[in-house]
C-alpha cells in the first residue's frame, strides 16, 4: 500500500507540474496578447493625434482660402477697371494654363502670337488691375505665373468672367 501512495503522489506531482507549465504557457501567451493590444492602442492613439492635427491644418487652410476669396472679391469689386481686354485675356489664359513652370515674356509671346513688348505691357496692366501674377527672376530674366490660390479661385468662381471656350 505504501508503494501505491508513493506512486499516486508522484503522479500528482507530475500532474501538478504539467498544470503549472500549461498555466505558465497560457500566462505567457496572454502577456504577449496584452502587450500587442497595448502597442496597438498606442499606435491608434498616435494616429488619432495625427488625424486631429491634420483636421486642424485643414480647417486653417479652409479659413485661409476664404480669406483669399474675400480679399480677391474685394479687390475685384473696388477696381472699376478690372475687366480685361481681349489680348489681356489671351495672356491671362496662357498663364492660367501652365501648371508649375513660370513663363518668360518670350514664352508667352510664342504662345499668343503677340510681341514681347505687348505681352510685357499686358502683364503689367493686369498686375496694376490687381491680378496676382507672381514674378521670379532667373539669370536676370523675368518669369511669370499666376498665384496658385487665385488660380483655384478663378477656376471655382470665374472672377474675371472669362468664358473658357472663348480661346
Amino acid at each position: 500500500m505504501f508503494g501505491k501512495k508513493s506512486e499516486d503522489s508522484s503522479k500528482l506531482i507530475e500532474l501538478d507540474k504539467k498544470i503549472k507549465s500549461a498555466f505558465s504557457s497560457v500566462r505567457e501567451e496572454m502577456d504577449d496578447h496584452r502587450e500587442s493590444i497595448n502597442e496597438n492602442t498606442d499606435e491608434l492613439h498616435e494616429y488619432s493625434e495625427k488625424l486631429s492635427t491634420l483636421e486642424m491644418k485643414f480647417e486653417k487652410l479652409q479659413e485661409q482660402m476664404e480669406e483669399y476669396r474675400l480679399l480677391f472679391s474685394k479687390v475685384i469689386s473696388q477696381n472699376k477697371e478690372f475687366s480685361l481686354s481681349e489680348p489681356e485675356k489671351l495672356v491671362f489664359m496662357v498663364l492660367y494654363s501652365v501648371e508649375q513652370t513660370p513663363l518668360s515674356f518670350a514664352d508667352i509671346s510664342m504662345r499668343t502670337g503677340l510681341t514681347e513688348l505687348t505681352v510685357k505691357a499686358h502683364i503689367f496692366s493686369m498686375i496694376s488691375k490687381g491680378i496676382p501674377i507672381l514674378e521670379r527672376q532667373i539669370d536676370s530674366q523675368s518669369y511669370f505665373r499666376l498665384d496658385k490660390k487665385f488660380k483655384e479661385l478663378q477656376a471655382k468662381e470665374n472672377l474675371l468672367k472669362i468664358a473658357p471656350d472663348s480661346f
